[in-house]
């Protein structure tokens, strides 16, 4: 994904995911609506395959991002959840750390397991998560909007998604806005002088939330400090690894 614009060749895609919101799943008529055409070999003189993305499809990309890669756009990022890996402190024991392509995977998930505890929607949170979670993300608001860099509804209903399908959040709720801070937040400020009076504003507020009690999350508030020292913010992840765990 690293050639070209997300939004130009993903642009129907998108699109219709955005029309599956209001469709009735059970309807094969209705489902149309939210469909998307492949164009696949082998089909001369006839129309393209149709497919109607539901909750058991998930598409994963990989992209490169340098001096030579188109950004991902707001537009992108409100909509996926974006891990960026940042570059290691220190390379240590390449051997150690190579990967078997022929080592077998264990655990697999089933599809019972995805359908019944792995797509859930934001009233699966208990009050007390949903209150905070809530509260956090009008702080995030909040000072978004001061650097003009607002978000809106389809963002935050995001988020309270990605708490629900978290596992236990009762107990992860650090980890979890940790991680939407990270692949949210951060993305959209690319560009802000966090040196300026209303950057620092907004810089500060995130980490005060990363280091309120229930999140204390040091190395996100290192590496965001250190990446913030410029009059140009660009965020390029972090390595969990040196933690000892990767988050969510």
């Amino acid at each position: 994904m690293s050639l070209a614009r997300v939004e130009y060749y993903f642009s129907e895609f998108l699109s219709r995911l955005e029309t599956r919101r209001g469709v009735n799943v059970n309807d094969r008529n209705d489902r149309k609506k939210a469909e998307v055409s492949l164009d696949v070999g082998g089909r001369k003189g006839k129309m393209p395959m149709q497919l109607f993305i539901s909750g058991n499809v998930l598409f994963v990309g990989t992209m490169n991002e340098d001096e030579t890669t188109q950004s991902l756009s707001d537009k992108v990022i409100d909509r996926a959840n974006v891990l960026r890996f940042g570059c290691p402190e220190n390379i240590g024991n390449l051997s150690s750390n190579s990967i078997s392509s022929t080592k077998k995977m264990s655990n697999r998930l089933p599809f019972s397991t995805w359908n019944s505890d792995w797509v859930k929607s934001r009233n699966h949170l208990s009050n007390s998560s949903l209150r905070k979670m809530t509260d956090w993300i009008e702080q995030l608001r909040s000072c978004m909007s001061k650097v003009n860099r607002p978000f809106a509804y389809r963002v935050a209903q995001g988020m309270l998604e990605y708490a629900a399908n978290y596992p236990s959040p009762d107990k992860n709720l650090g980890n979890i806005i940790s991680d939407q801070i990270e692949q949210k937040i951060l993305p959209r400020l690319r560009g802000i002088d966090p040196t300026g009076a209303k950057g620092r504003e907004a810089f500060e507020a995130i980490k005060r939330i990363l280091g309120s009690d229930t999140c204390k999350d040091d190395l996100l508030i290192g590496t965001l400090t250190s990446s913030s020292q410029d009059n140009y913010f660009q965020w390029s992840g972090l390595d969990r690894a040196k933690e000892g765990v990767v988050d969510g």
